[in-house]
């Protein structure tokens, strides 16, 4: 493990890029020049050292002047001259004591590497960037740090505390994407840090909470950058919100009192047209307008920071294919109706965790065309704890699936579909998956938290398909290069459909000429409207804007399509 110490791969990088093969310990006690070197005799890459640190230029100044002399190879100048290092992904698993030496450090930068603890800070050091290391252990010292980033670090509640109590001279803490789930916790230690002007939590679980900005800009004051977004800008942001929130409501209740207004008039006229004299109308209460609570003075409670409300609200808003059964020809669906019918089903996942499964029964489903029907709809709420696992399953999103479990049907020999009956006289069921989709929001940043959206479902082997997720940069180019294969497709699934049209037609033609007497069906005589009756058309939310997306870019031979269906989808977060 020792070769992975801070110290370990600073001289490591001195002796291969620097080409300072040998290091004294210490400076000579008289400075010897040796002579002036070109680039080529110095074969140092510049623009590759000063990556890992700008003052190698200075250095690298210094030997094409002397040449690589006592005084430049020397591990006590090499400490002193640096003032700026970026280490990122070099596998460091350790801030070693060495780091104490650098008593002119003022950047540290170790981003993406495997260091458990931190410790050991140079006493002039100004900025630490510690992004994507699994810290396990802040073993800090009081110390005048002005900026510190631990993004992606797998970082508790108890870590803030920490840093507050020995870092109180902190003006930026960037904790983004880490495992924080108390915003109360996490906003009581921010407060012990006077000077703290940017602070990042967006990625933690307590983002999720509804009060989140409104709970960091009444409490942090002093912020001017809060989640990479100007604070200023944040708090206009919720004050308008707060107004246009309050101006509906007072919109409502002047509705209502006028609503109670017109109810009071139309009862003194009946009073006074035919009610008995002297008696007088019912007293009538009108409401007054609620005071407005400006959003300088809210008042939270804080039960809404330890818990969080997800509503999914899901309607369909193009007709399901129904299965149609006479109950006289099956004198059994009469005391088990629910056997014959077409039951449909909405499972629900936020992934790796069951949210819920809706069924719906159709007494008779429709098979009507009409245009922006909603065939149905179901809403669900559900409590959470802003925790690691929910965090995670919301960043990667929802899965919607929605499928059918009807009674197995076959063609008979007069052309009609009819279910097939098992052993005790009930028709045999399967479940049929009709489409998936999935949606995701940008929660996890603190905003967006609702959204309607119409969504396409697709095919069930999409959910095996990453790319159903994450688009393809070029995934419209592929698509469009392989619509000859997509068309062929198409038309290949339409021959099926008239192959099968075509044996139920034939089925048809025989039957007539058998000369029996069926029994025909009456399926839609509670479908079909009469002719002087007006179809009544409901029409769905069909303002929403519709994701365009209508191919699935998987590989050469794999493309898939959305079905016909659409669903309806507001998603809320929040109380």
């Amino acid at each position: 493990m020792q070769k992975y110490q801070f110290s370990n791969v600073f001289w490591r990088k001195v002796r291969e890029d620097m080409k300072m093969e040998i290091l004294l310990e210490k400076k000579p006690l008289k400075q010897f020049k040796l002579y002036e070197l070109t680039e080529d005799e110095m074969n140092i890459n510049l623009d590759q050292v000063t990556q890992w640190s700008p003052d190698n230029e200075k250095i690298y100044k210094n030997i094409s002047e002397n040449g690589f002399a006592d005084f430049i190879c020397n591990k006590e100048y090499m400490i002193e001259t640096y003032t700026n290092i970026v280490f990122d992904s070099e596998d460091i698993t350790l801030m070693d004591n060495q780091l104490l030496q650098f008593k002119n450090l003022q950047l540290l930068r170790l981003n993406h590497n495997k260091i458990e603890i931190v410790q050991h800070l140079p006493q002039q050091l100004v900025e630490l960037h510690l992004f994507n290391n699994p810290i396990i252990t802040l073993n800090l010292l009081k110390h005048n740090l002005q900026y510190l980033g631990l993004g992606y670090c797998l970082l508790n509640d108890d870590a803030i505390q920490s840093i507050s109590k020995f870092l109180p001279q902190l003006i930026g803490l960037d904790l983004a994407h880490n495992q924080l789930c108390d915003l109360e916790y996490s906003v009581e230690a921010c407060k012990k840090m006077s000077n703290l002007k940017m602070l990042s939590l967006y990625g933690n679980p307590l983002v999720l909470m509804p009060q989140y900005f409104i709970y960091i800009v009444d409490n942090l004051l002093n912020l001017r950058n809060f989640d990479e977004q100007s604070f200023l800008d944040i708090k206009n942001r919720l004050e308008q919100a707060e107004k246009e929130k309050q101006a509906k409501k007072q919109e409502a209740l002047r509705k209502q009192q006028e609503e109670l207004e017109l109810q009071q008039k139309l009862l003194a006229d009946k009073n006074k047209k035919g009610g008995k004299p002297g008696k007088q109308p019912d007293p009538v209460i009108v409401q007054q307008p609620q005071v407005i609570i400006p959003i300088d003075e809210p008042k939270i409670n804080l039960n809404d920071l330890r818990q969080f409300k997800i509503t999914l609200k899901i309607q369909t808003l193009e007709n399901l294919e129904g299965i149609l059964l006479d109950k006289y020809t099956y004198p059994s669906m009469e005391q088990n109706s629910r056997l014959f019918q077409s039951k449909y089903i909405i499972s629900t996942n936020l992934f790796g965790i069951e949210l819920k499964t809706k069924e719906i029964q159709y007494e008779t489903a429709t098979i009507e065309n009409e245009l922006g029907r909603v065939d149905f709809e179901y809403c669900f709420e559900q409590l959470y704890n802003p925790d690691v696992e929910i965090r995670d399953a919301v960043e990667q999103g929802f899965l919607i699936t929605v499928s059918v479990e009807e009674p197995k049907m076959y063609i008979a020999e007069d052309g009609e579909k009819k279910p097939v009956m098992g052993q005790d006289e009930f028709p045999e069921q399967q479940i049929r998956i009709l489409g998936v989709c999935k949606i995701t929001c940008d929660w996890l940043r603190g905003y967006n938290k609702q959204f309607n959206k119409k969504y396409r479902l697709f095919k069930e082997d999409t959910k095996t398909s990453a790319e159903h997720w994450f688009p393809l940069e070029n995934e419209q180019d592929l698509i469009q290069n392989k619509m000859e294969m997509i068309q062929k497709e198409k038309e290949a699934e339409l021959e099926e459909k008239k192959a099968q049209q075509a044996l139920i037609d034939q089925k048809k033609e025989q039957s007539k000429g058998k000369g029996k007497d069926v029994k025909k069906k009456d399926d839609k005589k509670n479908v079909k409207k009469g002719k002087d009756e007006p179809v009544q058309k409901v029409v769905g939310q069909l303002d929403w804007e519709v994701d365009s997306r209508q191919y699935i870019y998987v590989n050469e031979k794999k493309v898939h399509r959305a079905t016909d269906m659409l669903l309806a989808i507001a998603l809320d977060l929040g109380y």
